[in-house]
């Protein structure tokens, strides 16, 4: 699959989830659709950050801007996942916490396709860009499931620290798969 593929199936899994949670009113289900949301965003912000936008930062100059300020938006978006992530949704703060981060991906969502897209697709060969889409494939399977906003998010620091979180993240989700399925 080739990567702009790849991430806009990432988009509509992540927006699949926001509209489970607006149309959502208990607050389990609530809770589960937010929870599956974080996890996706932070996985699909890993791989970005780590693969895709410094190849295109290298590979389309004219973007390198428009991948700084992806950079920034990711980084409101992890932060935002990180305060969802500590907060019940019993609390008052939960539902807008998530509505302005639906809003603040969402928008960024339609920048990245609307922009970034199709001069990537212009700019890059199929073969390019299946490359970079095996590469995040890959990355997908050991990038962080949790916000990690203290993280650095830009190459190479992102990759090395990406790698060693995800591999404690999944190492965690696997323990408390374990123990949440041996509690009565």
């Amino acid at each position: 699959m080739d990567a702009l593929n790849l991430l806009k199936a990432d988009h509509r899994d992540v927006e699949t989830q926001f509209r489970a949670f607006e149309r959502t009113t208990g607050k389990v289900t609530w809770e589960r659709a937010a929870k599956a949301a974080v996890r996706d965003l932070s996985i699909h912000a890993a791989v970005e950050e780590q693969i895709f936008y410094p190849a295109v930062t290298l590979e389309v100059p004219d973007l390198a801007e428009i991948m700084l300020r992806s950079l920034e938006a990711h980084n409101v978006v992890e932060w935002l996942c990180s305060a969802i992530e500590s907060t019940s949704s019993d609390d008052d703060r939960f539902g807008p916490r998530m509505t302005v981060l639906i809003d603040n991906v969402r928008l960024h969502v339609e920048e990245e396709e609307d922009d970034v897209f199709p001069e990537v697709r212009q700019a890059l060969s199929r073969r390019r860009l299946n490359e970079l889409g095996e590469l995040l494939a890959k990355a997908k399977s050991a990038a962080p499931t949790p916000p990690h906003p203290r993280l650095p998010d830009t190459a190479p620091a992102k990759l090395l620290t990406g790698v060693v979180a995800g591999a404690v993240d999944r190492a965690l989700d696997a323990t408390g798969r374990v123990l949440h399925q041996l509690t009565p």
